[in-house]
């Protein structure tokens, strides 16, 4: 029996116990400061996100010369605001913007099937309200995006629908356009410490200006009764013109005392169990001993703090345990400073990477495949024992679709960044239906098997810093087989 007959009921009773519908994340006024600006009284994400919009717009639409040429002109004013205020964030993320933008296009029939046409157009793109916070690394705002673009091409097209199509070329130039790198990269550069991340409300979107070009062409036609047929193509190919290098930050500080000894806030020198104790003491405390940087930094000691040789950060070890201890007399271990250069790691033992790159001029845009196209055909029988049954498919291929950038052998100053690609796609999606008529009502049925074949992989992603060392990911090249089964009945 289900417990929970309706998503939306506010109390449930199971096996005695009351179950009651609430914010997870409670907030408590009681609790606002300049760290927890929204009163948060748990840990988990909580973001409060605005969002106004408003304008007005005006379009011009003419025919000229009996409808031989066409025009199209347009302007727009509007106002947008993005507000987003996460629980660490100060202050608010705020994003603006005022101001006019215009389209501007014109086709001209040549004849009866034959028409080119040109577009221009710009637009303002404020950052979205996200689940994570639209800021980079460093939890600076992203920046509020222009692009232009202008397109030109033809479009044919018979009289009697047996065939028409198009073939276009465009071009966009983008100025503070905002991507997002890899979690993994804003981790390298701002990483949770000890102390926490630098700034605390980070993100991974960064903003750089972009040049992307292509060309589609698109035919749908009807070959014989019965038979549709469509084939499209696209090539696409973008480029960033901003370089992007950030310092990899120290997140990790505690307190330590000349001699190497780890101490509270007050001086006072750190003690521990020679073995592991998650509690530490002091000096009173019988046959405990100092702690030391060098036991931190030393493999097999048991407060060994599992530096990462990437980043530096002190990984989940007993060290790390121990660094977050609070006394209730002699204060905190760990200092609270973030945001300092790599170089005042205090635990030895790794050569962290002390600059990250996360965009080079020049690099390709990725998430997408620089070649693509698909073929759909479908037939419907007319007459005979088989009338209204429908068969055909989509062939879909992609090809060069880049993912990421990494460093085979891992990072070095002078190392070479490589572009990742996925593997070249192939995919075929069934479709296949039936349509009857009883009397005044239709019914119509549609199998769609999207991935007919359930030909899929699952790929090995290199770590963007260390290469194929160190953790990796890995990535589905498309999804197992899934069916869509649909009815429609019409009166």
């Amino acid at each position: 029996e289900n417990p929970f007959p309706w998503a939306g009921d506010e109390r449930i009773t199971y096996n005695g116990i009351n179950y009651v519908l609430q914010t997870q994340n409670q907030t408590d006024p009681a609790l606002v400061s300049p760290l927890n600006p929204q009163g948060v009284t748990g840990t988990s994400q909580y973001i409060h996100s605005r969002a106004i919009s408003r304008g007005a717009f005006a379009v011009n639409f003419t025919h000229w010369g009996d409808g031989r040429l066409t025009t199209l002109l347009g302007a727009r004013f509007m106002f947008s605001e993005n507000r987003q205020l996460p629980s660490t964030a100060i202050p608010a993320i705020k994003a603006s913007h005022d101001g006019i933008s215009f389209s501007a296009g014109a086709n001209y029939a040549v004849n009866s099937w034959l028409r080119p046409f040109l577009l221009v157009s710009d637009t303002y793109n404020l950052p979205g309200i996200l689940l994570t916070v639209p800021a980079d690394p460093l939890g600076r705002p992203a920046q509020i995006s222009h692009s232009l673009g202008q397109e030109i091409g033809v479009k044919i097209g018979d009289q009697h629908g047996r065939i028409s199509g198009s073939l276009a070329a465009y071009a966009v130039q983008a100025s503070d356009h905002p991507p997002a790198i890899q979690t993994r990269l804003r981790d390298s550069i701002n990483p949770a410490g000890i102390n926490g991340r630098h700034l605390g409300a980070t993100g991974t979107v960064i903003n750089v200006s972009r040049k992307s070009a292509g060309m589609q062409a698109a035919v749908t036609a009807q070959p014989l009764p019965g038979w549709r047929s469509r084939l499209s193509a696209a090539y696409v190919k973008g480029t960033i013109g901003t370089s992007v290098t950030y310092d990899a930050l120290y997140n990790d500080q505690f307190y330590a005392n000349s001699q190497g000894q780890v101490t509270y806030a007050n001086g006072t020198v750190v003690h521990v169990a020679p073995n592991f104790s998650a509690t530490p003491g002091t000096s009173d405390n019988p046959g405990y001993i100092p702690l030391t940087i060098g036991a931190l930094s030393t493999p097999g000691n048991a407060y060994y703090a599992n530096p990462d040789p990437e980043t530096g950060l002190l990984r989940t070890s007993n060290g790390r345990t121990v660094l977050l201890a609070v006394n209730p007399v002699h204060g905190a271990i760990r200092t609270g400073v973030t945001g300092l250069s790599i170089s005042r790691m205090q635990v030895t033992g790794v050569n962290p990477i002390d600059q990250i790159v996360a965009t080079r001029a020049g690099d390709r845009t990725t998430g997408y495949p620089e070649f693509s196209c698909n073929l759909t055909n479908v037939y419907t029988v007319s007459r005979g024992l088989l009338h209204g049954l429908k068969l055909g498919g989509t062939a879909n291929f992609s090809w060069r679709t880049a993912d990421m950038y990494f460093y085979r052998s891992g990072y070095s100053p002078t190392a070479t960044r490589e572009l990742f690609y996925r593997p070249t796609r192939a995919q075929f999606d069934g479709i296949f239906g039936y349509e009857r008529k009883f009397s005044r009502v239709a019914w119509s049925t549609q199998v769609n098997i999207r991935n007919m074949f359930n030909h899929y992989r699952v790929i090995i992603r290199p770590n963007s810093i260390t290469g194929y060392a160190g953790s990796k990911s890995a990535f589905f090249t498309g999804q197992p087989r899934e069916y869509t089964w649909s009815n429609t009945i019409r009166f």
